[in-house]
This record gives structure tokens, sequence and C-alpha cells, in this order.
């Protein structure tokens, strides 16, 4: 039987054109025009989902979402806010009263299709023979604070080193506990470049499945790097031959990373794109990567911007600058008063000791503590990637 869903909202036009949206796609919907129906509704009928609007003129839907969550048998319904509100601090109001996700207002039809579908297939499978298929128990969605701690490394501009930055992070961190190293540049596959990893098409196969598998299928498709540290990685696809991950793929398989209870990197590439965005929208901490050049800089000032508007309110924002070979000294202050952000560290590399690296295959780090870069890369462990 298909889901029940119970759309929450005092405006008749937005209750109309959403349940036609979710009747197309299948769903049992019902409506409530008022916070206090809503909740009478929910108490009576225990919907799988619930469509809840903030801005309601007897309760708003923060309070709705509150009393949703104290009522027995509906405390792990989950709910998405429809909401006007964009601003980070709002935001967080949402996932304070227990909000398992948010769509801001006007939202389209393909968008909510797709954040409905993907929380409802990532709690429950459809029947038992789709559970065998996907070949594991599913994932559970979770809120933003009871899941494994993920970091993403995203780019200014090519070249400024974010892939250096997120392998180097994850050997260390790996050092401490077990880590999950995820390369979302599927155009450029730099990961299993650098670590010379020749089985390295674990995201490619994915993405050349069903969204359905990936909570199954993701463990196989791991590749053991270190002790403590697995890699899930993407083959290098310029000519765009290889499967990449769609608006489909990505939030069951950053879902089944958060479940992993593995300390996740991702190297998300330059900029945002579609293949990072899911990734940057549920990330715990994302570290911008920049060198001290003025274009790099100039992007990265542009890209901060763009992540705040994105990222979760309770996403920490960090800058690192990384440097090969000679780098001309910055003040901090002034560098932090451009990027509106803190600078975490900066990091120099010697350029003979990076083509050392590469041409191994291996990390920068090694396990000698006096090795100023093994100290700096574990510091920025310590501080970005600790669960």
């Amino acid at each position: 039987m298909s889901p029940k869903i119970l759309v929450i909202d005092d405006h008749k036009e937005t209750l109309d054109l959403v349940s036609l949206v979710l009747q197309k796609q299948g769903y049992r919907v019902s409506i409530a025009h008022s916070g206090q129906e809503g909740l009478d509704t929910a108490s009576a009928q225990q919907p799988d989902l619930v469509l809840l609007d903030v801005m309601m003129p007897d309760m708003d839907g923060y309070t709705v979402c509150r009393k949703i969550r104290a009522t027995p048998g509906l405390s792990d319904t989950p709910i998405i806010l429809l909401t006007a509100k964009s601003q980070p601090d709002e935001k967080w109001e949402g996932f304070e009263a227990g909000a398992t996700d948010y769509l801001i207002k006007p939202t389209n039809a393909e968008e909510l299709h797709r954040r409905v579908k993907t929380i409802l297939v990532s709690r429950q499978p459809e029947d038992k023979a789709t559970q065998a298929e996907i070949g594991g128990p599913t994932v559970m969605t979770m809120s933003p604070f009871a899941r494994s701690q993920v970091t993403v490394f995203v780019g200014s501009k090519g070249g400024v080193g974010t892939t250096t930055a997120a392998i180097n992070t994850a050997f260390a961190q790996s050092q401490s506990s077990l880590t999950l190293l995820a390369d979302l540049d599927m155009t450029q596959g730099n990961v299993a470049l650098y670590l010379n990893q020749k089985n390295a098409s674990g995201l490619n196969d994915l993405a050349a499945g069903s969204p359905l598998r990936i909570s199954g299928q993701m463990a196989n498709n791991l590749v053991k790097v270190a002790p403590n540290l697995n890699f899930l990685a993407a083959a290098p696809n310029i000519d765009g031959q290889l499967a990449t991950m769609n608006e489909n793929h990505l939030p069951p398989l950053v879902e089944a990373m958060h479940a992993s209870g593995s300390a996740i990197i991702i190297d998300g590439g330059r900029g945002i794109h579609r293949g990072n965005s899911a990734a940057l929208e549920r990330a715990d901490q994302i570290v911008v990567v920049t060198s001290p050049e003025r274009v790099s800089m100039a992007s990265a000032r542009h890209l901060i911007r763009s992540l705040n508007n994105l990222m979760l309110p309770t996403c920490i924002l960090h800058v690192l600058l990384i440097s090969f070979g000679a780098s001309p000294e910055l003040p901090k202050e002034k560098v932090e008063k451009y990027l509106d952000s803190p600078i975490v560290d900066f990091i120099k590399v010697p350029a003979a000791k990076m083509a050392s690296a590469v041409n191994g295959g291996k990390p920068l780090i090694g396990t000698n503590e006096s090795d100023p870069l093994t100290a700096q890369f574990k510091n920025l462990a310590k501080e970005v990637a600790t669960l």
C-alpha cells in the first residue's frame, strides 16, 4: 500500500497544488488547514510523512513540529517544513523543533517529489522483495545531530590543493578512528590517481544501479587503503563514458555514508556542482581550500557566500590555505576579514615533497610527529573531522 502523507497548511492554493503533485505520484494524501487540525489528523491517521507549513496563524509550524515529536506513535515520523524562510538561524530553529528536512517556498514539483521520495525510500523498503534486492537493511533518515560526521573539502578553483587536503586529512584521521574517504569529483577522479588506485570505479558502479541499492551495496564498493581508512573511489571520466551520481543517487549515498559509523571525508572538487551539492547541504563541516593568490582568494570569497545560503545552520565553515613551493606571507586578520570566515590553517608544501608523494602514490604525512606536515594535518583532522 502506498505511503500516507499529511499536508498541513492554511493556504488553500498550496494545499491543492502539493496534494495534486503527491497524488500523481501515487501517494495517499490527507490535508489539514491549521496547526491544531493537523495535530488531530496526525494522531488519528498516523501518516508516514508530514509536510508542514511554518507560517500559520493559530499555531506556527515549529510548535506543531514539537507537538508531533512529543506525541506517542509520531515521534519518529519524518517532517518536512515548508517555509519561505531561508536564513541559517531560521533553518536552525526548524531542526531544533525536530524537522527532518525543509523546502523553501516556492518549490517546484520535481524537487518536492525528490525530497519526499528520498526520505520515504530511505526509511522503508517497499516490500520484502525490494529489501532482498537491495542486499541489506535500509538506512534510516536521521536528524543532523545523530549521525557520523561529514566533512567536505571544496576548492575555490582547480589546482589549489583540495584533493591533497582531503587525502592527508583522511589519513591523519584514520590514525585515531575508522574513516571513509569519498571522491565526489566524478569527472577528474583525482583521489584515485593520487593514490595510484587501479580499482577506482566504486562510485561509478553505484551510480550505474538503482538508488535503492546504494545502502546495501556501498560497503561492497569500498577499497581499504590503510588499516582504518576505506576509500569510495570515482574513476577519471573526462570523456563522460562512465555513470555519475545524479540527484536521485546522491541523497541515499550521503545517508549511507552517515550510517557507516566512520568519520567521513569528502573531496568535493571545485565549487558547487550537481555532484557535491547534496553532500554540502548535509555536511557538518565544510573546508574551503584556496591558495594565497588574488584569483583564488576572490573565488573563495564568492564560494563562501554561496555556501552560507546552502549549508545546514549547524554546519561549520573553515578556510584552509595551501601553497606549493614559495608563497607570500599574508596577514591572517586581513584575509579573514576579506573572506568573512576564519582560517583554520596555512599549510606550505615543499614542491619536491609533493612530487615525491604523488609519484609514489602515498600521502604527504607519515607517523613522525616531528614532521611539520604530519603535525599540521593531524591538527587539521582534530579541528574539522573529529567524531
